[in-house]
């Protein structure tokens, strides 16, 4: 974009529009404020570039570099701005470069996790094997030489130690599945088929699921084990969001193509997801739980991507939330 001092756009790309998710057509020579009155969320990334042109004379810079957060209703968007006055800038007219930096802040942060729960799956993985064995020992050791009371309170200890182990043991392996590096098993896939094979699974889980699946969908090339970790880890996040329903517990699955994508969208009747975790749902550590390390749908994002594929989330107007996955149907070729 680029604007004079008075604040009036003089020229755009559509580039920008699609960025500040605002059609610019009819703003040249209006107030560069315009755009936030097309677009409410905007008003402080507006606000922010007329105080730096208005510094520009006063501070003496060749250019200005800033970022800026927008919080939309889903989810955040970040902005990369870069402020330049033109060359012999007689007009006093500047450039606005704005670059939607949203997905490289992702893949940054995504990186930083992964490091993290690298180091901590290794750092907490190597005492657990040692301290299961010595409860164990214990147990066998001094079993036969205590009296009743104290053999059950030394059973209930070693239990309690082994059963800890365990759940540690489990959340190690959510670590390191999410730091591992993407390595693929594909094969051809039907993936209705493949959603009722899962579905039999909880047929005794006093949940109903019901599933609407389109005819006719070409094979695509999946990990099967990945997506069937993807699927069973939707399905019990939900079935955990319905816990409290005084209604039937219902999980709908549903598939269709769009252009050359399969659609797979999971959608339950539970309360739905608070709009601050809604925001940052796939996020690592992130959760509604009082159990578990918040890195299930962390994972599940993980998976899809390395399908080429997508994953998006939302709350369902009455009640309830649904999660869509987009495969590429190109993967089969």
């Amino acid at each position: 974009i680029v604007i004079d001092d008075a604040m009036e756009i003089k020229s755009f790309n559509i580039a920008a529009s699609k960025i500040l998710q605002v059609d610019l057509t009819k703003n040249k020579d209006k107030l560069l404020t315009s755009i936030s009155k097309k677009n409410k969320l905007l008003t402080d990334f507006i606000r922010g570039i007329q105080e730096e042109i208005y510094a520009f004379g006063r501070k003496k810079q060749t250019e200005v570099i800033k970022e800026f957060e927008i919080k939309y209703e889903n989810n955040n968007q970040v902005l990369l701005l870069q402020i330049t006055p033109l060359p012999q800038n007689k007009l006093n007219n500047y450039v606005l470069m704005i670059d939607d930096i949203t997905m490289m802040i992702q893949a940054q942060r995504d990186a930083a996790w992964s490091e993290v729960a690298r180091r901590l799956a290794h750092e907490i993985k190597n005492p657990l094997t040692p301290i299961q064995l010595s409860a164990e020992r214990i147990k066998h050791k001094l079993g036969a030489k205590l009296n009743k009371d104290d053999t059950d309170i030394l059973n209930k200890a070693v239990a309690t130690i082994v059963n800890q182990v365990d759940a540690m043991k489990t959340m190690v392996n959510e670590f390191s599945e999410y730091a591992r590096a993407p390595k693929l098993n594909l094969e051809l896939t039907d993936i209705n088929k493949f959603i009722k094979e899962i579905s039999h699974l909880f047929e005794n889980s006093g949940i109903k699921i019901v599933t609407k699946l389109s005819k006719d969908l070409p094979e695509i090339r999946v990990d099967v084990n990945m997506m069937r970790q993807v699927l069973i880890n939707l399905i019990q996040n939900a079935q955990d969001a319905m816990m409290n329903n005084t209604k039937k517990q219902i999980i709908q699955i549903n598939t269709n193509k769009l252009k050359n994508h399969i659609i797979l969208s999971i959608e339950d009747n539970g309360p739905g997801f608070s709009a601050d975790i809604l925001k940052k749902a796939f996020e690592p550590y992130v959760t509604t739980k009082s159990h578990g390390t918040g890195l299930g749908l962390a994972i599940v994002k993980k998976i899809i991507e390395e399908h080429e594929g997508a994953i998006a989330i939302e709350n369902i107007k009455n009640s309830g939330a649904l999660i869509k996955i987009q495969l590429p149907i190109s993967k089969s070729k």
